[in-house]
């Protein structure tokens, strides 16, 4: 894909220095931009593609918007009449591409024709010099032509339209597409909010969580497409009455939380029906405060959070995200007095600081 001199190249370089990388890792860059884009844009329009997918995609950690815009501002991108090119796409993409192309009907997105690339002169020489030897014979010294044989007729080519999208297959394997859905998908940030809900009904420590946990729910999120957030409530719930130790972080229990749909389970992993004294972990009364929370938590997650500078500000967003069915009367006094709580709680103390 990358052609040579694509290291030094004063785009590289800017690029480069827009997100602060090395102009190997640059390089590294529109090489994933090249392979994505052959994968799934052979014509190489990109328009209304998603920054967040695509930086996911090539697997960049970094900020999505960054690297789209900072590609868009080297002209590694072109804006082309309201659409999104990727430059020189006809130039770059490899002979599958074309084969894929032609084979299709379709031209590039800059209305090249997908022909074959042109070999250099220098592998042609002996070739050139072959077709001027043969076009000095004189038809007189050729031996006479045979008859020309009948034309087969072609073969039909295999229909290229691809199948409708089927619903996900129930042993939990998905494609590469499915997969950064479900990374992308706001039930990730409502789940982690229920989560932090259900864990503050059953312990009084802050909830552990890092990058294991965020692995797990999206794993569990990924192989339950068709969970709702109701759904996944009601699995907390069974699992608080159920016979566990609720102060285990959830990366331990994420994966086998389905375990939990028919109810609760004693200390054996069998249903509790009929022992309805045996409880042990979170209370079984739902906390009126738990949406309250879960709001809160969710506004955390987004990134214009950390830029708000005041608690109103904050409460206001949280309000936002809150249920329908909480009621609005005192919410955002309710919200501004536990954002500043946990601002307090949060900050360090002065011994801390010595």
């Amino acid at each position: 894909m990358a052609k040579r001199g694509v290291l030094d190249h004063p785009k590289t370089l800017d690029l480069a220095g827009r997100l602060h990388i090395c102009p190997p890792f640059a390089m590294g860059l529109l090489e994933a931009l090249w392979h994505w884009t052959a994968k799934y844009k052979p014509s190489g329009d990109v328009t209304g593609t998603s920054p967040e997918l695509f930086a996911a995609s090539i697997r960049y950690a970094g900020d999505a918007a960054q690297l789209w815009n900072a590609l868009i501002a080297t002209r590694l991108l072109d804006q082309v009449d309201g659409r999104v090119l990727v430059h020189d796409w006809s130039q770059h993409a490899d002979d599958a591409v074309r084969k894929y192309l032609y084979r299709a009907g379709a031209n590039f997105a800059d209305g090249s024709e997908p022909r074959r690339k042109q070999y250099r002169q220098s592998r042609d020489d002996g070739e050139t010099q072959a077709r001027q030897e043969q076009d000095s014979v004189t038809p007189q010294s050729c031996p006479p032509l045979p008859l020309p044989m009948p034309i087969p007729e072609p073969l039909p080519l295999p229909d290229k339209t691809p199948a409708p999208a089927s619903p996900p297959p129930a042993d939990g394997s998905f494609a590469l597409e499915s997969e950064m859905k479900a990374y992308l998908d706001r039930r990730f940030h409502d789940f982690r909010g229920l989560v932090h809900a259900w864990w503050r009904t059953a312990n009084r420590c802050d909830m552990p969580w890092d990058a294991s946990e965020q692995k797990h729910l999206k794993q569990f999120i990924a192989a339950n497409p068709r969970i709702t957030a109701d759904d996944f409530d009601t699995l907390l719930m069974h699992r608080g009455q159920s016979e566990i130790n609720p102060a285990e972080r959830p990366r331990a229990w994420l994966a086998t939380l389905t375990n939990y749909a028919n109810g609760p389970l004693d200390r054996y992993g069998k249903p509790m029906s009929g022992r309805p004294e045996a409880r042990v972990g979170a209370r079984c009364d739902p906390d009126p405060d738990a949406p309250v929370w879960q709001a809160i938590f969710t506004a955390e997650l987004l990134p214009d959070y950390g830029k708000l500078a005041t608690v109103n500000e904050k409460a206001k967003l949280a309000m936002s995200l809150a249920p329908e069915h909480v009621p609005r009367d005192g919410l955002l006094e309710k919200l501004g007095e536990i954002i500043a709580l946990r601002e307090r709680h949060n900050q360090p103390s002065g011994k801390e600081n010595r």
